[in-house]
């Protein structure tokens, strides 16, 4: 029976990951649209930028405490009591990730002036780089638990909802701004701040109504032995910190790197191809997304069978998915793509084939992370995340300065394939190894 009900509780999940980045990729669009035409290239290239350095600075802790949740918490998917042990653990998490995005928040605050200069931006640039740090830090305040804590429950519709409504509300605001003619790189960057820190709020008040009353959280926390409390997890946390810094590449450090060998008008070109692709990217996104939970509860139960077709599956349906989406919205770009973005972007369709290539290679391997982890080997994911992140600046350094946009466009693509190939290939090298020493039946 057990079985059964997760079953329909994952695709439950699915459903609903698919239902929300359906939402997502609507409103994204039609937001990328509209900063696009409103601030031209030149100045979204400078938006691309400033939201880059801070993306990059908020990712250097960036412990993916979803995962971790994940991991801890599966039970919550059969019953929403949880012992006092629990409640503390789930208290340290939140505290753990909280804590650790005042130091990228401080850090950007202090030497906003010196990144300016070294990126070659306008002197009124530090404005806008403390603001979207402010807005990094409050909009990260327990993200991951929260988003951990709704899934495992079963209640992806509730992120859906969160997400799709924080879109949606940043599109209403900037359509605003651009009727009151008042949108500029700094008011943009405002709204995104506030909707935001908005979503996650909203996140929060969904897990007290629905998972669990935050007050059985907070009841009897200590920071005393926060250290050993964390030893059960310590493994996955540092190898999740690692891997957010070598996920770098991802976190806009390559609209950081080539921000100095480009016009930052190209700069705005190859930000804006890139968030086109990773707009395709949310269509199979929420497969990772709903995969982590399950793919936890069957290595727990030892169901390799069940874990070996899950993932034939899973891999069929990406590939098909990915396939047909890009299809769809390169033909969409071909055909309309200057009418929608402007004349600014019309090389637009040339990039987009270029940086497909790593999410089309991908797009059927991204139960890899999720497996590594269930198997109790995250390790799997850093080292991967690593070896393409290495690649990845030193093809950015080589391929820019002869290639301009096209070569980064390359380097991008490469590095988003390789990284999802390591961690697949071996963690399913090292789920059959497991089998036949008998770990696994």
């Amino acid at each position: 029976m057990m079985r059964r009900v997760n079953r329909s509780m994952f695709q439950k999940n699915l459903s609903w990951q698919m239902l929300g980045s359906v939402g997502q990729i609507g409103c994204s669009a039609l937001i990328l649209v509209v900063l696009g035409r409103g601030l031209g290239v030149a100045e979204f290239g400078l938006f691309s930028i400033i939201m880059g350095i801070v993306i990059v600075g908020g990712s250097l802790f960036e412990p993916r405490m979803q995962d971790i949740v994940a991991k801890q918490f599966w039970t919550l998917s059969d019953s929403r009591i949880l012992s006092p042990g629990q409640c503390r653990q789930i208290a340290d998490l939140i505290l753990v990730e909280s804590i650790g995005k005042i130091v990228p928040f401080v850090g950007l605050i202090l030497f906003s002036s010196s990144l300016a200069h070294l990126l070659n931006l306008p002197t009124n640039a530090t404005t806008p780089i403390g603001i979207a740090a402010l807005g990094m830090f409050t909009s990260r305040l327990g993200m991951g638990v929260s988003l951990g804590l709704l899934r495992v429950s079963g209640r992806s519709d509730l992120c859906a909802y969160s997400q799709v409504g924080e879109a949606a509300v940043r599109l209403i605001l900037l359509l605003c701004l651009v009727a009151t003619s008042t949108l500029n790189v700094t008011s943009a960057i405002i709204v995104q701040s506030l909707t935001a820190t908005a979503g996650v709020g909203a996140q929060w008040l969904f897990v007290s109504r629905n998972v669990i009353k935050l007050n059985n959280i907070w009841s009897g926390v200590s920071d005393a032995k926060l250290t050993a409390r964390l030893r059960p997890v310590r493994r996955l946390l540092f190898s999740n910190l690692g891997l957010s810094w070598t996920d770098l590449m991802n976190k806009d450090l390559d609209v950081t790197l080539i921000s100095p060998f480009l016009a930052i008008e190209l700069v705005g070109l190859y930000k804006m191809a890139k968030n086109v692709t990773l707009l395709i990217w949310r269509a199979v996104d929420p497969f990772f997304l709903a995969m982590m939970p399950e793919l936890s509860r069957l290595t727990a139960l030892g169901q390799l069978a069940d874990v070996k077709k899950f993932v034939l599956k899973s891999s069929i349906w990406l590939c098909a998915v990915s396939m047909a989406v890009f299809g769809a919205t390169y033909t969409g770009v071909q055909i309309f793509g200057v009418n929608v973005f402007g004349n600014d972007f019309a090389q637009l369709s040339s990039l987009l084939p270029l940086m497909a290539i790593g999410m089309l290679g991908s797009a059927p391997l991204i139960w890899g992370h999720p497996l590594a982890v269930a198997i109790g080997r995250p390790d799997i994911v850093l080292v991967g995340s690593l070896a393409s992140a290495i690649f990845g600046v030193g093809s950015l350094l080589v391929l820019v300065p002869p290639f301009g946009v096209y070569g980064a466009a390359i380097g991008w693509s490469i590095t988003f394939l390789m990284n999802f190939a390591i961690v697949a290939i071996w963690s399913i090298h090292l789920l059959q190894n497991q089998t036949e020493r008998g770990v696994l039946s």
